[in-house]
């Protein structure tokens, strides 16, 4: 009997030692790309120890009860989901069927916290911590910007597009179950001060940003119940400028062209007009 439990526990750490559930950190990688902040990949999906990280994670949420702490576990997990499929397209950038598998991976993950949010909202008093608000804010924004990047390596291979699409509608539906697990005037804050943080801007370019403020506020808006609606209209416009894309203005100076025509032994001038542009 000492033995088998001996035989168990190594087995069981020896999980705990492959498949680590990491911290927030930072992670390498090209400099495009965007950090999603964690410090140990750990195994990738395309391992055949794989399993044992998903096991881990199933320990993990064996013993986590508290709806709050539940959704605090599928959040990083949702992170680490995200990690693992940047990874496997730094290394397999031409490997469909791996960058596959990591996608449906992510939107699991996703489907997993969405589930969670939603039983936090059944609760009787329904509402996340103020903690878990702000990481949920913080993240969603970063996952909206990921996404994206992810999305532009692949334009001109279908299947991937609409792979990357398909965790995008995801993370909007994660979006949308967070209006509702979360106060209106609390998660207006977290996301403003997610948008105002110079420490991980929400994009490089300003179209792109402003892109990205839509979609997550868009997703936000329509979770929300009618009277809380009102909140993140404020918040679009605040962030969501009118004119997102400018004309360049093109400084013409207006002079006299004159072309000489022979026409019998007279010579004429003919002005063009400049029409507008």
């Amino acid at each position: 009997m000492f033995k088998r439990a001996s035989i168990y526990a190594s087995f069981l750490l020896l999980i705990w030692l492959l498949s680590p559930i990491t911290s927030f950190g930072a992670v390498g990688g090209i400099k495009d790309r965007v950090d999603l902040n964690v410090e140990n990949v750990g195994i990738l999906p395309t391992s055949p120890f794989y399993f044992l990280k998903e096991i881990r994670r199933d320990l993990m949420r064996m013993f986590t009860k508290d709806p709050v702490s539940e959704a605090f576990l599928e959040l990083q997990i949702v992170n680490e989901t995200a990690a693992e499929l940047e990874k496997v397209q730094e290394f397999k950038s031409n490997n469909i069927l791996a960058i596959t598998k990591s996608i449906e991976n992510y939107k699991t993950a996703q489907k997993r916290l969405s589930s969670k949010l939603e039983e936090i909202k059944r609760l009787p008093k329904g509402r996340a911590s103020s903690k878990l608000i702000e990481e949920l804010a913080s993240k969603v924004v970063l996952h909206e910007r990921f996404l994206r990047s992810f999305e532009e390596r692949y334009t001109n291979q279908e299947e991937l597009k609409q792979l990357t699409e398909s965790a995008k509608k995801e993370l909007g539906k994660t979006t949308q179950a967070i209006s509702k697990a979360a106060p209106a005037k609390e998660l207006v804050q977290a996301v403003r001060k997610t948008l105002i943080s110079t420490t991980t801007p929400v994009a490089s370019d300003d179209v792109t940003k402003q892109e990205i403020i839509k979609s997550v506020i868009d997703n936000l808006e329509e979770g929300a119940s009618e009277n809380s609606k009102v909140s993140f209209m404020e918040l679009r416009n605040e962030f969501i400028s009118t004119s997102t894309i400018t004309t360049p203005t093109i400084d013409i100076t207006t002079s006299t062209i004159a072309t000489s025509t022979v026409l019998g032994t007279s010579t004429q001038s003919v002005v063009p007009t400049l029409l507008p542009l």
